[in-house]
């Protein structure tokens, strides 16, 4: 899978799997990833494993479970 150079949204990513996707895709040349968790403390420390990798990294606080503030943070994020 080429990714280079492409933007990525990687939900649950404070932990686990997600932190994991994040940080590999970082590895294989994403430009930019987005982090979204409920666990601000935790994105933080993903955020700061993505950007050593050399991606541009931002956080989001998120609750996917609200449906209404997910069509909000896509409609302002894309």
């Amino acid at each position: 899978m080429d990714i280079k150079g492409k933007s990525a949204i990687v939900t649950g990513s404070a932990g686990g799997i997600g932190r994991a996707t994040a940080v590999m895709l970082a590895e294989r040349g994403a430009a930019e990833i987005r982090l979204v968790d409920v666990k601000e403390d935790a994105l933080a420390e993903t955020a700061r494993l993505v950007a050593a990798k050399g991606a541009r990294v931002t956080t989001h606080v998120l609750d996917l479970s609200d449906v209404p503030a997910v069509e909000a943070w896509f409609e302002a994020h894309g």
